[in-house]
């Protein structure tokens, strides 16, 4: 019995340095030091950032997080549930469905002061009747705008077809 408690005694030491030096190894594969202001920045061990002097914090690499387990995924980087409400991060599945968004918005429309156009009359007189209403609409060459009324060219038209109905020769 005594033989067998010392023999079990060096097989569990060794068994559980053999333990411990394994554990120490995938630690230190899944461990590294870097800056929280500069996270390109990786060390091996504790000391501080070259490039602001700040002192390197120790992260370990989560297997399951860095390292997608689908081949279609490779290159991404997969959050657990814990990181995802840290990083403030949601996920919705995609679906197809048709948008309707409704805008309603008031402006003014003018015109560039250079294309304005004033056409002045050279006769004294008033318009009549509007046959173009609304600023900015289309018109066609030859449309009539307005029809005027004027005492001076009503009396012009007069004199007119009284000299044609004399038989005046008239030079236009």
């Amino acid at each position: 019995m005594k033989t067998t408690k010392y023999l079990l005694i060096p097989f569990a030491v060794i068994l559980l340095f053999v333990f411990a030096c394994s554990n120490s190894d995938n630690s230190k594969k899944n461990e590294y030091w870097t800056c929280t202001m500069h996270p390109q920045v990786h060390k091996d061990g504790p000391g501080a950032c070259p490039i602001c002097g700040m002192d390197l914090i120790k992260k370990v690499v989560d297997e399951t997080d860095s390292v997608s387990s689908k081949p279609d995924m490779e290159g991404m980087i997969g959050l657990t549930t814990d990181k995802q409400i840290l990083a403030n991060v949601s996920t919705i599945k995609v679906k197809k469905e048709n948008l309707k968004k409704e805008l309603i918005a008031y402006s003014y429309l003018d015109f560039v002061e250079q294309n304005r156009k004033t056409i002045p009359a050279k006769f004294n007189g008033r318009i009549e009747k509007l046959f173009v209403d609304k600023t900015g609409d289309y018109i066609d060459k030859g449309q009539p705008l307005f029809e005027i009324y004027s005492p001076d060219l009503a009396q012009a038209q007069n004199e007119f077809l009284v000299a044609l109905n004399s038989g005046i020769q008239i030079v236009l």
